[in-house]
Parts: C-alpha cells; sequence; structure tokens
C-alpha cells in the first residue's frame, strides 16, 4: 500500500505554488522566454517574502490580521465593562438581557449562553438515589456511611472496560 505523509504533500504542493509564481513573475517581466531559450535565469531585484507551507495553502481562506488586540486583553476589557453595567431587576429575564447585550459582550454572552441554558432538572441527583438503591440492599444494609458514600462515587466514576 502507498502512504504519502503530510508534510510530503504540503512541501509538493508548495514548490509547485512557488515554480507557479515565479513562471508568472517571468511571464510578467517578459523574461521568461529569455530565460527559457539561455537556460539561466533573470537576477530578481529583491528576493520574495517566505510563506510558511500553512500559509501558502490557507493563506487566503483564513485571513489574519496584525494590529488586533490579544484575546486574553479583550476579554479582560469586556470583563470590565460587565462588571460596570447595572444589575437587571430581580423580575427579569437573564436571558433576554444576554441575548440583547449580545453585540456589547461577545464572549461573556457564549459563556453566558451555555451556562444560563441548563435545564433545572432532578434528573442527576434521582440517577445518584437510585445507585444508592441499587448498593445498599438489604443484605448490605451494614455498611457505613463512609463507605456507602464511597461506592456511590466508585459506581457513578468508574467506567469499567
Amino acid at each position: 500500500m502507498y502512504k504519502v505523509s503530510t508534510n510530503a504533500l504540503l512541501r509538493e504542493y508548495a514548490d509547485s505554488l512557488k515554480k507557479r509564481r515565479k513562471q508568472k513573475s517571468l511571464k510578467a517581466t517578459g523574461t521568461l522566454a529569455a530565460s527559457s531559450t539561455s537556460g539561466t535565469e533573470a537576477p530578481e531585484s529583491s528576493p520574495p517574502v517566505k510563506k510558511s507551507a500553512m500559509a501558502e495553502l490557507f493563506g487566503t481562506l483564513f485571513k489574519t490580521q496584525v494590529g488586533h488586540k490579544p484575546t486574553l486583553q479583550l476579554v479582560k476589557e469586556e470583563v470590565t465593562s460587565y462588571k460596570a453595567v447595572n444589575c437587571i431587576p430581580l423580575d427579569s429575564d437573564p436571558l433576554l438581557w444576554w441575548k440583547t447585550n449580545e453585540p456589547f459582550f461577545p464572549l461573556t454572552s457564549k459563556l453566558a449562553r451555555h451556562y444560563l441554558a441548563i435545564p433545572a432538572t432532578s434528573v442527576p441527583s434521582e440517577r445518584v438515589f437510585s445507585t444508592a438503591g441499587d448498593i445498599v440492599t438489604a443484605s448490605r444494609s451494614a455498611l457505613s456511611a463512609d463507605n456507602v458514600d464511597k461506592l456511590i462515587f466508585l459506581a457513578k466514576n468508574m467506567k469499567i472496560e
């Protein structure tokens, strides 16, 4: 079976892009015919800017803009401005508040959406009580509270493969 590594493919693609660029630049300057007939390369005025293979592949898709603030600084500024905002009344809907203020707090609103959207159910606690009922049976009723806690913890957290 023939295997090709990703790095080899990236190098090959980057090389082909360099060759095409070189040919385009030679065509643009009109030196392609002269260089192909004489067999020598035309001297370049300045060396081209070398880009990484990833920049060559994805440079047009994922443009990075230099000059933006680092994410940590953005988060600190956003949290500071969030702390400066007045509290909402107790009878108002926090989800609605976050929806209307999402443009002002885009990073913090993602956290709010994640944590405020947790459904208030008793299913996890019911599962723990069910596990406890499975562990403490009539034949195991003499177990101490500490041992029952440890067995419940192990039953809920240990995965047997």
